[in-house]
């Protein structure tokens, strides 16, 4: 899934889209605060936002085919 959607929005794209559920709700799992090692990156992360580190500007700015992982798929990557 991760390697075929860093291009082109293209079949290999939409293939590697399809059935995404139940990868999409594991990782949103394991990135939900309470998961997360105290000292690892994930948590670096919202040590950050809690001291006001973010400043709006994300990935999903540049990109519009970047989507969050607590989000689900919009039918339009999934569809080929």
């Amino acid at each position: 899934m991760v390697w075929a959607t860093l291009g082109p929005v293209n079949e290999p794209f939409h293939e590697a889209m399809r059935d995404t559920g139940p990868v999409i709700e594991w990782a949103t799992q394991c990135c939900e605060r309470k998961n997360l090692d105290p000292d690892g990156l994930g948590m670096q992360m919202f040590y950050a936002a809690d001291r006001g580190g973010h400043h709006g500007h994300d990935a999903r700015d540049r990109d519009p085919r970047v989507l969050p992982v607590s989000r689900p798929v919009p039918d339009a990557a999934r569809a080929g």
